[in-house]
Formats: structure tokens, sequence, C-alpha cells
């Protein structure tokens, strides 16, 4: 019998300021800003767009990060969470970009 068991991912320690910003966002541009990279398959659409940045828009510190933390996902095999790959001024930068 399959036991389901209720997963959360960890805890993020802090909201990003630019979820709380009142700022009007800034007008990104296909083509210009990000483009299409591929299209993958996905659990419900065959054509799941994975889109990229283009290299001025998200400004990465590879040394403001860190520690990397790996919280293993139970009950699914090989399944796991990376916390802390982005600085918070990176996570800053991508929800600006997203709103």
């Amino acid at each position: 019998m399959l036991k389901l068991v209720h997963w959360a991912p960890p805890r993020v320690q802090r909201v990003a300021a630019a979820t709380l910003a009142t700022n009007a966002p800034v007008a990104y541009e296909r083509g210009r800003h990000f483009a299409l990279l591929t299209r993958e398959p996905g659990q419900q659409h065959s054509d799941l767009p994975i889109w990229v940045s283009s290299p001025e828009v998200i400004k990465y510190n590879t040394a403001a990060a860190g520690p990397v933390v790996r919280t293993d996902v139970p009950g699914v095999q090989g399944a796991f969470v990376l916390s802390n790959i982005l600085s918070d001024d990176e996570c800053d930068q991508i929800n600006g970009v997203a709103r």
C-alpha cells in the first residue's frame, strides 16, 4: 500500500524586497531582455516554454550566496531541493523581472 507523505519545501528566511516594492515594474521585452530557449514536455502539456534572460538582465554574484543546503524530498527517489543558491539581491532582481 502506498503511504502518502505531506512534504513542504524548506522555509525561506526572508521575503524578497522586490515583492514589497511599490516602484513601477520595468517593461521587459522579448528578444531584448529574454528569449525562448526551448520547449520541454511536461506532465500535462507537451510544449512547456523554457526562457533564458539576456546576460545584462540579472547581475549574478557567485560569492554572495551560500552555504548551499540540500534537502531530500521524502518519497520521491532522487528528488531534492537546493537552498541558498542565489543571494538576496539576485532573488530581488528575478522577482522584479517576474512581475
